[in-house]
């Protein structure tokens, strides 16, 4: 089985496996796919967290939140993305499906310890935001995880639910960055919109490769 590119590799180089004209296709065409899924749910979320901290709605504009609220829906949505890596590792031993999980774990945990850090900084004490169930399906995490034991290959049913909820990451990154957050806390929103774009690539690409062919 060829290998996909990592999180870390630089695309433009395109390393090993990459050079399969197939795989990139699959890596460029889920690229396109979440700057179109980001830009609806942008524009579709519109105020409504907006509201809820203080920002004031403006109507279907990607509005930012504040930063301890980014702060407050990252952590339990990266929480996330690491059991369903988590799971991966478990149940499977493809090395294309692994790497990515591996990466998820490894970025994610660090990002995690890092807003902790951050919000004891500039939020100390202050209570900690309970996501509304709107809240959740905006942030891609209105997974239904029976169907990662259902009729599609594992591989495929995972990546279907890994991409919608990356683009929920990078739909938070982007309207925190549309206020005036810390300097470190936007650096670290600006490195999960690269690396979770490019990683929804490597996704996609993985799910075209384990799709069924047809008969």
């Amino acid at each position: 089985m060829r290998r996909l590119a990592r999180r870390g590799d630089t695309i433009p180089a395109v390393p090993g496996a990459l050079r399969s004209r197939p795989v990139l296709i699959a890596v460029g065409a889920g690229l396109l796919v979440v700057a179109a899924v980001v830009a609806v749910l942008l524009a579709t979320r519109g105020g409504h967290d907006d509201q809820a901290a203080g920002h004031g709605g403006h109507g279907g504009e990607a509005a930012a939140i504040s930063p301890v609220r980014f702060i407050d829906l990252m952590i339990p949505h990266h929480e996330a993305a690491i059991g369903m890596a988590e799971d991966a590792l478990a149940r499977r031993t493809d090395p294309d499906l692994k790497g990515i999980a591996l990466d998820v774990i490894t970025a994610q945990r660090f990002e995690i310890a890092q807003m902790r850090r951050i919000r004891e900084r500039i939020a100390a004490g202050e209570p900690v935001y309970a996501p509304t169930a709107e809240d959740l399906a905006a942030m891609g995490m209105g997974h239904d995880h029976a169907a990662m034991d259902g009729s599609a290959p594992y591989e495929v049913a995972w990546a279907e639910m890994m991409i919608p909820h990356h683009a929920g990451a990078l739909v938070l990154a982007q309207r925190v960055l549309e206020g005036d957050p810390p300097a470190d806390l936007a650096r670290l929103a600006r490195g999960m919109l690269r690396s979770q774009a490019q990683e929804i690539g490597l996704l996609e690409a993985l799910r075209q490769e384990h799709l069924p062919q047809p008969a």
